[in-house]
């Protein structure tokens, strides 16, 4: 299995399996119900998560995910690959994979609210009413609560510190370039364009890279990882380790109706469920972070999202690297070239 959809998983399940109570985003006023997670134990740590989060890069970082997660062809990614490959088409997902492209369907009726929380802005009334359904839904998704089992297990894990360890490595990692040709001509879309561009551009941004300096010594400290396991299970999950998560993407949740995959996926298609996957990875880590109220409990909040934030950016460098070598067209090694096309002219002289 390639390296992008190992580490993709990591990241591409920050998906929270968010109670249905009547709440409110951090910032606005409201019912006091929450989703009961605990309080970080290192003050002094989540006072450096926070302070990061509220950062002028922290809050560009945050708009730029918005843009990403609530666009249209992330959606219309999964739609396309569930009618190609799924049951009705080639049958070459499992069961697993089916159910995690339909909870990045649900994705498309809520993205002003999603975008909202991500960035801060006040709930409107009608926002605030429809959090505690977008909760319902993600909740009664089988694969969400797959991979929250998954996180539960790994917060007891004596791998923990050896898997959080990698991810905040892999993520500090600066680049310069990683935007792939156009994949039009070889079987893919220009909504995979379109979101590995988002994606490549955020990863490289000058915003992010200020972000994670911020973060620094936050992310070196000892107590990083028993502050990670303080956190929800799903965001925990996001540091499964490469094996864990193939095992986990690959096993049958034991649906009725259901027959294993006859056929694999093209290259193409892997990469867009890998994309679909890793563009949809915070929305677990903003619905819960909204279920946070003020003061003491939005230290914790800042810290979850923090953390989803931190595990999508270690594996969006995977991704795009994974498509480009897949659109490779003159087989030289260099992922990059211009001779490998632009989106006007792709894959010149093929």
């Amino acid at each position: 299995m390639r390296r992008a959809r190992k580490g993709i998983f990591r990241s591409a399940f920050v998906i929270c399996t968010v109670l249905a109570t009547a709440a409110t985003s951090a910032g606005t006023a409201g019912a006091t119900f929450r989703i009961p997670i605990d309080q970080p134990s290192g003050q002094g740590l989540g006072r450096q998560f926070q302070a990061a989060y509220d950062s002028a890069a922290g809050q560009q970082v945050r708009s730029q995910l918005a843009a990403i997660i609530t666009d249209p062809a992330v959606p219309a990614i999964a739609t396309s690959l569930l009618k190609a490959a799924g049951p009705s088409g080639t049958n070459s997902l499992t069961d697993f994979q089916v159910q995690m492209l339909r909870a990045v369907q649900i994705e498309a009726g809520h993205s002003a609210l999603l975008a909202a929380l991500l960035t801060g802005r006040p709930l409107t009334l009608s926002q605030r009413l429809e959090l505690p359904v977008l909760g319902y839904q993600f909740d009664g998704n089988p694969a969400v609560q797959a991979f929250t089992r998954a996180g539960q297990q790994l917060e007891h894990s004596a791998q923990l510190s050896s898997v959080v360890s990698a991810a905040t490595a892999t993520d500090s990692q600066v680049f310069s370039t990683l935007t792939p040709p156009s994949s039009v001509s070889q079987g893919g879309s220009t909504d995979i364009d379109t979101a590995i561009d988002e994606v490549a551009a955020w990863r490289t941004s000058q915003a992010f890279t200020t972000f994670d300096t911020e973060l620094a010594s936050a992310l070196s400290d000892p107590g990083l990882v028993n502050l990670v396991r303080e956190q929800n299970p799903t965001v925990v999950a996001g540091f499964l380790s490469p094996q864990q998560l193939a095992a986990l993407t690959t096993t049958s949740l034991h649906l009725d109706a259901y027959t294993l995959p006859v056929t694999p996926l093209t290259p193409i298609q892997t990469d867009e469920f890998n994309l679909a996957g890793l563009t949809f990875t915070l929305i677990g880590a903003v619905v819960a972070f909204a279920f946070f109220t003020p003061p003491g409990a939005l230290i914790a909040g800042t810290i979850l999202l923090s953390l989803g934030i931190l595990a999508y950016a270690a594996f969006a460098v995977p991704v795009a690297t994974d498509l480009a070598a897949h659109l490779d067209c003159d087989n030289d090694g260099d992922l990059f070239d211009p001779a490998d096309g632009t989106p006007s002219d792709p894959c010149p002289g093929l």
